[in-house]
């Protein structure tokens, strides 16, 4: 018996040297499937699919999505004003299904400074201050 575990085995054997999986590129950037999975709902990228519908990512994927962690933890970006910044900039395609943001920079601006243009109604007087 064997004493090798049950890993699987790399993408290199499926697809080509230049495919990744899904896991591979999370493990790769650190961060959850899951989250590869928000950013392709997003319209950030658009992974290829084999015939069984398994994402396989290229290499110029990894680099866009290096990017967007990068704006995201360092100028704290959120994911909607990221895919917006990197569309605007021509590093993303537009899909047709991908949710859009409003047209203005402003209110790109505003959503990716948390809010603080919103303006807030006043605080109400308490009926028990007196």
């Amino acid at each position: 018996m064997s004493n090798r575990k049950n890993f699987s085995k790399p993408s290199e054997s499926l697809a080509g040297p230049s495919l990744l999986r899904i896991s591979e590129v999370a493990r790769h950037l650190k961060i959850s499937s899951s989250a590869l999975r928000s950013w392709e709902a997003l319209g950030l990228i658009a992974p290829q699919r084999t015939k069984s519908r398994y994402r396989m990512y290229t290499e110029s994927d990894v680099r866009l999505l290096q990017r967007a962690i990068f704006l995201r933890r360092a100028r704290g970006l959120n994911p909607p004003a990221i895919v917006h910044i990197l569309k605007k900039q021509g590093r993303v395609n537009s899909p047709v299904d991908a949710p859009q943001l409003p047209a203005s920079d402003s209110a790109v601006c505003a959503c990716a400074a948390g809010f603080r243009s919103r303006k807030w109604p006043a605080p109400r007087a308490s009926p028990l201050a007196s």
